[in-house]
């Protein structure tokens, strides 16, 4: 008769599954006798890890008082540069040009000196506020008025941008003409 016990729980050489075998003992012999053997489970040899050999390069030696380690820094990414808006070369005198308010997706300004001037475009929004409609302005644009007199205007076009665009900051110069 062959038993086999297994000790659960347990690590290391003793874990091994036991195997005992008896003879077997007739009932009806007078003097029993009961011989058992015992042969452990055969545990299989652990392969020995490589050690890895030492290099001379620096990269794999350990880091030292005079080498200390940096950290990893990724380059900033490359921003999409914003073009100005297109604007003529001549303007006549007493022209106007109009320009959003915003300019690829944000809030732009529009400032000029010289020879013409900018002004807010507005237009009145009726808004409900509680029970009540109110009257708002609400700028749409800007206004860029030649002036009556032939001469050179700067237009300059800024926004913020954002985190993938760089802030636009364009001079742009116009010759304004006569009729």
């Amino acid at each position: 008769m062959r038993v086999r016990t297994r000790h659960g729980g347990a690590s290391g050489p003793w874990s091994n599954p036991l195997t005992f075998t008896t003879a077997a003992i007739p009932i009806s012999s007078p003097s029993p006798t009961v011989s058992s053997t015992y042969s452990p489970t055969p545990t299989p040899t652990p392969t020995p890890t490589p050690t890895p050999t030492p290099s001379d390069s620096p990269a794999a030696q350990p880091p030292t008082e005079s080498s200390p380690i940096s950290p990893i820094t990724s380059a900033p990414a490359a921003l999409a540069k914003q073009q100005a808006p297109g604007v003529p070369a001549t303007l006549k005198v007493n022209k106007k040009l109009t320009f959003s308010v915003t300019y690829q997706g944000f809030a732009t300004t529009v400032r000029s000196s010289g020879a013409c001037k900018t002004t807010p475009v507005t237009k009145k929004v009726k808004v409900l506020v509680g029970k009540k409609k109110k009257t708002v302005k609400v700028q749409t644009g800007w206004l860029l008025t030649a002036g009556k007199k032939p001469g050179s205007c700067n237009v300059t076009f800024r926004n913020s941008g954002d985190s993938a665009t760089e802030p636009l900051d364009a001079l742009t110069t116009l010759a304004i003409t006569k009729k």
